[in-house]
């Protein structure tokens, strides 16, 4: 999976294969965005986010996947 752009601004899309839960954290394990449904062609809106790195994690039914990003 990948994401872009990265690092990102207001928008984060991801090239999925199929719908995905999706949650993002900041470095300290807390979630700031709870799980979420995407489906392909969507995006995630990250504006209200603080600048900084964050790990986003796409469920994918018993296949977990986390994937770093940064917030501008």
């Amino acid at each position: 999976v990948v994401l872009s752009p990265n690092p990102a601004q207001d928008v984060l899309y991801l090239n999925l294969e199929q719908a995905a839960r999706v949650q993002i954290r900041d470095l300290s394990g807390n979630t700031v965005r709870s799980s979420v449904w995407i489906n392909p062609g969507e995006y995630i809106q990250i504006q209200d986010l603080q600048a900084g790195m964050y790990l986003l994690s796409i469920e994918y039914g018993e296949e977990v996947l986390t994937r770093s990003f940064i917030k501008e």
